[in-house]
């Protein structure tokens, strides 16, 4: 890159506007865009000035961060990275808002907090520990509860449980279904997703929660390197999905 190409970057100014939809991030006078093309508009003061923040620290240097699909490097501008997936794919793609809705609402039937082992006993009561307290939380919280299976076979859910699952992710916002997204997918569970969206836990409560059995293995046997990478993606997707979601809360 030259040098006048690297100076006319680094004067580029990120700053955040009142919209009709919401708050907008400008570069300079111009409206900044998604990797999509779309105006970046977020619903939150919060949530903008952080994402200009980002923009501002990242794009002198690294420009491409933020083209494509804005994931050029998972640890650089994750708000920019969530929000441009409400965008330009829930709110943007034909179709694509009730795909993702039906993806997430069928984690309930297969949820890793149901699942636990009989043996060995450490391990079955490290699952209890960790799972045995989401699951009453989601039966209060739900108003019915998701059944426990120590078999490899489905278990019985009750219909409204699930039911209440499909209405949860169907009644969110864009953008704090793309955060939940993130987070469900990275825990494996519906139920994590949901305690870590409403409170219940925060990103480490979810870590643990995802990876109590990797966590098991870990210390009884070690962890090889893909299993850890493995591990620091959970970790870093879980505390991004809890960052942006407490982001939208402030308002």
């Amino acid at each position: 890159m030259t040098g006048s190409r690297k100076a006319g970057l680094s004067s580029l100014s990120a700053r955040v506007v009142p919209d009709a939809a919401g708050f907008a991030v400008m570069l300079n006078e111009t409206p900044a865009k998604t990797p999509g093309r779309h105006p970046l508009v977020v619903p939150g003061a919060a949530l903008a000035r952080e994402i200009a923040r980002e923009i501002q620290d990242v794009i002198a240097d690294q420009p491409g961060i933020l083209t494509g699909k804005g994931q050029g490097a998972q640890v650089m501008a994750p708000n920019f990275r969530i929000a441009a997936g409400a965008i330009d794919v829930i709110a943007g793609e034909p179709g694509a808002r009730a795909r993702v809705e039906a993806d997430l609402a069928a984690y309930g039937v297969t949820d890793l907090v149901c699942f636990r082992s009989p043996h060995p006993e450490a391990l079955a009561a490290a699952q209890e520990a960790a799972w045995s307290p989401l699951t009453d939380w989601f039966a209060t919280e739900f108003g019915a509860p998701l059944s426990v299976t120590t078999g490899l076979a489905t278990p019985d859910h009750d219909p409204k449980a699930l039911a209440a699952i499909a209405r949860t992710v169907e009644g969110a916002d864009d953008f704090t279904l793309a955060a939940l997204s993130l987070a469900i997918r990275a825990a494996g569970s519906v139920v994590i997703g949901l305690a870590l969206a409403r409170g219940r836990i925060d990103a480490e409560g979810a870590f643990a929660a995802a990876t109590v059995d990797e966590t098991y293995q870990a210390e009884r046997w070690g962890a090889d390197e893909e299993a850890t990478r493995a591990r620091e993606a959970t970790a870093l997707d879980l505390h991004q999905a809890a960052r942006f979601l407490a982001l939208l809360v402030e308002g």
